[in-house]
């Protein structure tokens, strides 16, 4: 590489620029071009220099999941790129209260593909911070279950208990 230092402000502006392309191309009809575009994302997640901007993951964790403006497969990348944030960048620096405000909102979406990658998501941030995961869980994932309307976050609580049974 280089031995010249880019400029904050530059990095700042190329990195919104080439995540917002990267996540349109994210949507494309072609599969092909629907890998390409999450990969780029992943190695930009993976660059030391982008991941202290934190921008991507702020972009990326961003509510509410799945706005009018936003298909269903960028949404599901999105799932998906926060899973690999937690999975292989253990959370990549962010809050465990961003992470799982996002992995509560994907567990309530109409799509589901985006709910089973939501159960993921907890499930693997669970495996970094069980106490911060517990916490952060709303009352009525420990309500009793004939007055719980929510059966993926009763199910999600029983494989905690499970897991926490196992250590």
């Amino acid at each position: 590489m280089s031995d010249h230092k880019v400029p904050r402000k530059d990095l700042d502006w190329s990195t919104t620029k080439v995540y917002g392309e990267l996540l349109v191309r994210a949507g494309d009809t072609q599969e092909r071009v629907q890998d390409k575009a999450e990969d780029a994302i992943e190695l930009m997640l993976r660059q030391s220099k982008v991941e202290r901007t934190g921008l991507i993951q702020a972009k990326l964790l961003e509510l509410p999941l799945g706005g009018p403006k936003e298909s269903p497969k960028v949404t599901l990348t999105r799932a998906e790129l926060v899973l690999f944030m937690v999975k292989d960048l253990k959370g990549a620096g962010e809050p465990t209260k961003k992470l799982m405000d996002f992995g509560l909102s994907a567990l309530a979406h109409p799509n589901a593909s985006v709910r089973k990658l939501s159960e993921r998501i907890l499930l693997a941030l669970y495996a970094i911070d069980p106490e911060g995961v517990r916490k952060r869980l709303p009352e009525e994932a420990y309500a009793n279950k004939k007055k719980s309307d929510n059966s993926a976050l009763k199910k999600l609580v029983e494989e905690f208990d499970k897991r926490d049974r196992r250590a």
